[in-house]
């Protein structure tokens, strides 16, 4: 037999409430037979602060607290698509303190009815109410979120061995930079550019007898010189082919 005490202590913290009440509606809704004990033990129920505040005026007892919650937990299972006994959430029904629509005027519950149900007239949770619980997130919310893409630059490395720089390319007197080579990411969907479309046309003019793997090394040099980043390999295919280059 369960008991809460020192309920009063924190009735206006609906949050504290809840996680003390949680695991005694677990319990209530074991020894009514209505879940499987399995599902009940790590069950997670974020619906429930949002009902204590709006059951707050109903003035419950404790125990017609933990019935009514039992009652809308289980309603919540069902919507989660998890085994809720028909027979005995019937009988649970038919004992509300708070009858359904009572609970559809206080937006507990909502005006559509759970379906592939037919023993009574079952209604869905309102909206309101969260059904699943929404983990949180691991990094901070001033942190931007990065992903790291691996740019496919395997062959071009083969195709593109270092440049020797020698006295008769360069002048001495010169300095010279070369950009590095910048990539979009492989999932990319964003739409190409003037610029881009422009490092395409580059590969028009070098097209004659040149294999994709050159022609897309000649887009990628385009791009650095253009100091735009480039698309991947796949990216750049579609749409050098659609183009009517292939």
């Amino acid at each position: 037999m369960w008991v809460i005490t020192d309920v009063a202590d924190f009735q206006s913290d609906f949050s504290a409430q809840a996680a003390c009440l949680t695991p005694l509606v677990r319990q209530e809704m074991e020894n009514r037979g209505l879940c499987y004990t399995g599902t009940l033990r790590n069950a997670v129920m974020p619906w429930i602060a949002p009902c204590l505040v709006k059951l707050q005026d109903c003035k419950l007892t404790n125990e017609q607290l933990i019935m009514q919650l039992a009652f809308v937990s289980s309603v919540a299972f069902l919507m989660q698509h998890n085994y809720v006994d028909y027979n005995k959430l019937c009988r649970l029904e038919e004992q509300l303190p708070v009858n359904q629509r009572k609970l559809q005027a206080l937006e507990i519950q909502a005006k559509f009815l759970i379906s592939g149900f037919n023993l009574f007239r079952l209604w869905r949770l309102h909206s309101s109410l969260p059904i699943k619980h929404e983990p949180v997130p691991s990094h901070k919310a001033d942190e931007p979120i990065t992903t790291d893409v691996q740019p496919e630059t395997d062959f071009i490395a083969q195709l593109e061995p270092p440049q020797r720089l020698t006295a008769e390319t360069v002048d001495n007197t010169a300095q010279v930079v070369v950009a590095p080579m910048k990539h979009l990411p492989t999932n990319c969907a964003r739409k190409w550019s003037p610029a881009e479309l422009s490092a395409l046309a580059d590969v028009k003019e070098h097209d004659a007898s040149k294999t994709y793997r050159e022609k897309y090394a000649i887009y990628q040099r385009s791009c650095r010189d253009l100091g735009i980043p480039d698309r991947s390999l796949s990216a750049f295919l579609q749409k050098y082919k659609r183009m009517g280059h292939g």
